[in-house]
């Protein structure tokens, strides 16, 4: 499996969905169980991955860090001109009125963590039915297939969403296997399925 900017975004989201407490997103913490541990070693190493230039003792990529877009200042705008053109294309289909101002970094630092609240939003509305296995009842029936079809007419929006945000994290849109993790950046080689069984 390739490694995208996408799949660091979505295990953050995935492990603060099961961390919501950030004050725990430590190593040593003893309210962290092995697999919680395991998923944030494997944070930390795509976080060196993705900003190995970036990630030092004076300036270190946290989860916090990431989510609210700290990162993006330490680039220059022109890494962006990707990520602007596509949301300047975007605002020029279908916004009503003419924006003439251009983009800049603090306002890619402003839009960042606001589109992972939609993405996060939007992904809950595509999972919705997630639990469902089947049923008889009309009502259930209906909620099921309504359910599928607001995300059929979502699923473009969603995967444009996720594109601008590869191209913000990653504007290079690096993609790494787990081996060159392991290799380069201590990617915990471990099996989660067995810690899955252990935990939980």
């Amino acid at each position: 499996m390739r490694i995208n900017a996408i799949t660091l975004l979505d295990k953050c989201l995935n492990f603060i969905k099961s961390v919501p407490n950030e004050i725990t997103w430590s190593f040593g913490n003893e309210e962290l169980n092995p697999l919680q541990v395991l998923k944030l070693q494997q944070i930390e190493s795509m976080l060196s991955a993705f900003f190995p230039n970036k990630n030092t003792p004076n300036h270190k990529i946290t989860i916090q860090s990431f989510l609210k877009g700290d990162f993006i200042s330490l680039k220059g705008l022109e890494n962006y001109s990707e990520a602007i053109s596509t949301i300047s294309k975007y605002v020029k289909e279908h916004a009503i009125i003419e924006v003439k101002t251009e983009i800049n970094l603090n306002e890619l630092t402003f839009i960042f963590p606001l589109l992972i609240d939609l993405k996060t939003k939007l992904h809950s509305i595509k999972n919705h039915n997630s639990g469902w296995v089947s049923s008889n009842s009309k009502t259930a029936q209906f909620a099921i297939h309504l359910n599928k079809s607001i995300e059929r007419n979502i699923s473009h929006e969603y995967d444009k969403l996720d594109s601008v945000l590869e191209l913000i994290i990653s504007p290079e849109k690096l993609l790494f296997t787990e081996a060159e993790l392991i290799k380069g950046h201590n990617y915990p080689n471990k099996n989660t399925d067995n810690l899955e069984i252990e935990c939980f």
